[in-house]
């Protein structure tokens, strides 16, 4: 494994890419010089080619071949390898040739500097020359052993070949190492310059005095100049009159080293239409810490803020719609903290705004609706919204009835929206529809209606506890002379006494009930007895004995006729009971009026 990493490293192949025709000329070099060094072994031992010319004209034949794979548009991952064998292969010939040939140490020794001359061109090849070292100082000394060199020649000659070894080695990991960084910064400008491209953003650069140096697709999208129109232009020309000055500013404190905060502008497009802009100077130095230029990065905000004042528009119309309604509005936090009231809750419940904003929901609900709201709460996270009753305290601790919509949403970690209706007017005048419909406007006695619910309810109940209610039924006697002789004034004046004196004369769980002209009824619940009833009658006679004063002074008598009934004893239904009763008023009638009989007579 690290293996194939040694010999497919990316820095060695994209080098010998950049610099295959360098290459190739090193290469042509190495095999003409190798074979030009035939005369060298002529020279030094005449006759020897004879036996050198093989070994050259296979070193000639490996550099060359090397030609072949660096021919390729593309290099491929054995293109190093090659390189690399026939370097090494190279080497190991030339102290073939030099040691065990010739016999010629310090001849091979100089042409392995020479070698490694050639190959300290490929420095970033770093492959190759640790292979091709390693191949030399193995070669060098196996050929010193087969020629029997002395100790001295071993260290002298290890001395020199080593020390030429590490200078090798030394400038090819520098040249390798220069190489790798000389990619990593290309690689990272051109993701610069990719990024300042692509960017939506318009960057811009300008040098010392404020020329526009380079200019990205951003910026002409914005300004509608292209690269050519903008290049060599004052940066402060697309500065807008009312904004010239102060951007001029900014720009000259950027010159002089100061970083800029980014800040809102606008700047002028070519066509003359005004840009919002969000603008940031940022200076470039030099290595020695000098500003160069310039840095302008311009977002163009129009949008956002088109946005913004959309939305600032929508919360001025929610707030006029909220604040000119008739019902109160309420935003809570979900700890309960009021957060937003409008000023017609305020004036419902009599607190300031200051008061609502510092206070909880639960310490403006009555003390009998807390626990309730709990249960509401869960209804409105469950459905996320719910629409109830309950009632609201007052500045004056005075309770009123509301009608509450509330609805839930999560913006700004959960909020509860609730508008609050006055039900107190609805109630008064649903409470007074009810009375109206129970309750006898003259007399304000219960009337037909109310009377036959409370003696359902009487019966009802009657069945359960095995006690029996009494029903009494009553007609005036004399009161149609009292109306023709004194008027209907006096009539309804005699109507209302009558219900005042009989609401003496009974419990407060008995109900008396008019049911209309000059006929009544009353319910006795629990009567035991045909006594209790009897009772109850004679004092409802009694209470008319005296005499009734009518508006113009006058005085009135009238009497009363009654009849009574038991259930179950006489009746087992309502209706029945009724009429039971009512026969037996007539009964009294009959008898001589002002008197009561009882149904079972």
């Amino acid at each position: 494994m690290w293996l194939n990493r040694f010999f497919d490293d990316p820095d060695e192949k994209a080098w010998l890419q950049e610099h295959k025709p360098f290459s190739r000329l090193v290469v042509v070099a190495a095999a003409f010089l190798f074979t030009a060094y035939a005369l060298v072994d002529s020279y030094v031992v005449p006759g020897a080619l004879s036996e050198t010319w093989p070994w050259r004209l296979a070193g000639a034949l490996l550099a060359l071949s090397t030609l072949w794979t660096l021919s390729k548009r593309q290099v491929t991952r054995w293109a190093v390898p090659h390189l690399t064998l026939a370097s090494a292969s190279i080497i190991v010939i030339v102290n073939v040739i030099f040691l065990h040939v010739l016999s010629k140490p310090i001849i091979a020794l100089s042409s392995l500097m020479q070698c490694f001359i050639l190959m300290a061109m490929l420095g970033p090849l770093r492959s190759l020359t640790w292979v091709g070292a390693l191949a030399a100082w193995l070669s060098f000394n196996v050929g010193l052993w087969t020629m029997s060199a002395s100790l001295d020649q071993f260290i002298l000659l290890n001395f020199f070949i080593v020390f030429g070894i590490s200078v090798l080695l030394a400038a090819s990991h520098s040249a390798h190492r220069n190489y790798h960084d000389l990619r990593m910064l290309q690689a990272t400008a051109r993701s610069l310059a990719h990024i300042v491209k692509s960017s939506s953003d318009a960057i811009i650069g300008s040098d010392a005095n404020g020329i526009i140096t380079t200019w990205n697709d951003g910026a002409q999208k914005l300004f509608g100049l292209t690269h050519q129109q903008a290049r060599g232009q004052a940066l402060g020309v697309l500065f807008s009159d009312e904004s010239a000055t102060i951007d001029a500013h900014r720009l000259q404190q950027a010159l002089s080293g100061r970083q800029e905060e980014s800040f809102q502008s606008k700047w002028r497009a070519a066509d003359g239409r005004l840009c919002e802009l969000s603008v940031r100077f940022s200076p470039i130095l030099s290595d020695l810490g000098e500003v160069v230029g310039v840095s302008t990065i311009a977002r163009d905000m129009s949008d956002e803020h088109r946005i913004l004042r959309a939305l600032q528009d929508k919360d001025a119309q929610f707030r006029t719609a909220i604040e000119t309604t008739h019902e109160g509005y309420l935003s809570i936090g979900t700890g309960g903290e009021i957060l937003d009231v409008n000023n017609a809750y305020c004036q419902m419940s009599g607190f300031t705004r200051a008061e609502l904003l510092v206070k909880r929901l639960f310490e403006l609900e009555s003390e009998n609706s807390r626990e309730k709201i709990k249960a509401h709460v869960a209804l409105i996270l469950q459905h996320g919204a719910h629409t109830f009753e309950t009632q609201h305290r007052r500045a004056d601790g005075s309770e009123w009835t509301v009608e509450v919509s509330t609805s839930y949403s999560d913006i700004a970690g959960g909020r509860y929206f609730a508008f609050v209706k006055d039900l107190t007017e609805r109630k008064r005048i649903e409470a007074l529809t009810w009375r109206q419909a129970n309750y006898d406007v003259l007399t304000q006695l219960p009337n037909r209606a109310l009377l036959f619910d409370r003696l359902e309810q009487e019966c009802s109940r009657a069945l359960r506890n095995i006690q029996p209610v009494a029903l009494l039924f009553a007609d005036l006697d004399g009161f149609k002379q009292v109306n023709d002789l004194h008027g209907h004034a006096a009539g309804d004046t005699v109507l209302q006494e009558v219900a005042r004196r009989w609401l003496e004369c009974v419990r407060t769980v008995d109900t008396v009930a008019r049911l209309g002209g000059d006929e009544f009824a009353v319910v006795l619940a629990g009567a035991n007895s045909r006594d209790t009833a009897g009772s109850t009658a004679q004092k409802l006679i009694a209470a008319l004995q005296a005499p009734f004063i009518l508006p113009d002074g006058a005085h009135a008598e009238v009497g009363v006729s009654i009849g009574i009934a038991f259930f179950p004893a006489d009746a087992q239904a309502v209706d029945s009971l009724v009429l039971k009763a009512d026969g037996a008023m007539y009964l009294s009638k009959r008898r001589g009026k002002n008197t009561w009989s009882h149904a079972a007579e």
